[in-house]
C-alpha cells in the first residue's frame, strides 16, 4: 500500500488536486496562528499592494539565477490550501535561507506583497521552517497550570525546564484555582524565554496536556526592504538573467 504522502502526490499528478486530504492538513493549527493571509487573498482584494503579510505553505517550485553583480536569487512557487503565490527571494535573504529551500518544503515566508492589475507576489523579508514559527514569531509565553495536585516541587521542576530555554519572550503564569479563581502572574524582566516544540513537549508533560499557550507577534515589514538590504522595493521579473 502507498503511504499518505504518496497518494496525494499522485492524486495531483493524475486530475491536478487533492481529493483525500492535502500534505498541510497537519500545519492547518499553526498556520492559522501565524499567517495573516493566504494564496487566494493576497490575488483578491483583500490585501493590498505594499501590505506585510506573512504565509504559510508547501514549496512547489524554486528558480534560482544569478543577478548582474553575481549573486544568486530565487523565484520561489509557495502552495496553500487556496492556490499559490509567487515569492521573491533576494541575495542576502536567499544566502540565509537556501538549506530550507527545496521543493515540498513546509515553510512560513513573511514579507511584503507587490501587485498590479497583472500579477501579484511577495517580496520576502524572512523565512522559516514551519514548525520553527514559535521560536522566531512568539511575542509571548502563557503557561496554565490547576493548583490542584501542584506542589512546590512541581514549581522548582517547572523553573528548572524554563530555564533550559532563554530567549526573548515575555512569560506569564496562569494560576487556576478550579471553579474560583485565574491569577496571572508575569514573570520578571529577567526571565524571558525562547517557545518551541522541546519546551512545549517538556512543559506540557510536567503540567498536562495543552499548558503552553503562545502569542504570536503582529507582522511587520523588515526595515531593509524585503531583504535585498538597501531599503528600496525592487522589481525582479521571471525571465531576468544575469
Amino acid at each position: 500500500p502507498w503511504d499518505e504522502k504518496q497518494v496525494l502526490d499522485l492524486e495531483k499528478e493524475a486530475i491536478g488536486f487533492y481529493i483525500t486530504g492535502h500534505p498541510l492538513d497537519e500545519y492547518l493549527e499553526i498556520m492559522a496562528k501565524y499567517a495573516n493571509t493566504d494564496a487566494l487573498a493576497i490575488k483578491e482584494d483583500d490585501v493590498t499592494d505594499g501590505s506585510a503579510v506573512r504565509i504559510g505553505g508547501l514549496v512547489r517550485s524554486i528558480k534560482t539565477i544569478m543577478t548582474r553583480t553575481g549573486d544568486p536569487m530565487a523565484f520561489v512557487d509557495l502552495e496553500d490550501i487556496h492556490g499559490a503565490v509567487e515569492i521573491t527571494v533576494f541575495p542576502n535573504l536567499y544566502v540565509r535561507v537556501q538549506d530550507i529551500l527545496h521543493v515540498d518544503s513546509p515553510i512560513f515566508v513573511q514579507g511584503q506583497v507587490q501587485k498590479n492589475e497583472q500579477s501579484a507576489k511577495i517580496l520576502a523579508d524572512e523565512m522559516v521552517r514551519i514548525d520553527e514559527a514559535e521560536e522566531n514569531w512568539a511575542a509571548s509565553l502563557h503557561i496554565h497550570m490547576d493548583t490542584d495536585g501542584v506542589s512546590d516541587a512541581t514549581f522548582r521542576e517547572l523553573q528548572q525546564i524554563l530555564k533550559k530555554y532563554p530567549g526573548p519572550c515575555r512569560a506569564y503564569l496562569h494560576v487556576k484555582i478550579p471553579e474560583k479563581t485565574e491569577t496571572v502572574i508575569a514573570l520578571p524582566d529577567d526571565a524571558k524565554f525562547k517557545p518551541g516544540v522541546d519546551l512545549t513537549r517538556e512543559v506540557n508533560a510536567l503540567l498536562g496536556c495543552n499548558a503552553v499557550e503562545t502569542v504570536c507577534a503582529p507582522v511587520r515589514a523588515a526595515a531593509n526592504g524585503n531583504g535585498n538590504g538597501n531599503g528600496k522595493k525592487r522589481q525582479f521579473k521571471r525571465k531576468q538573467s544575469a
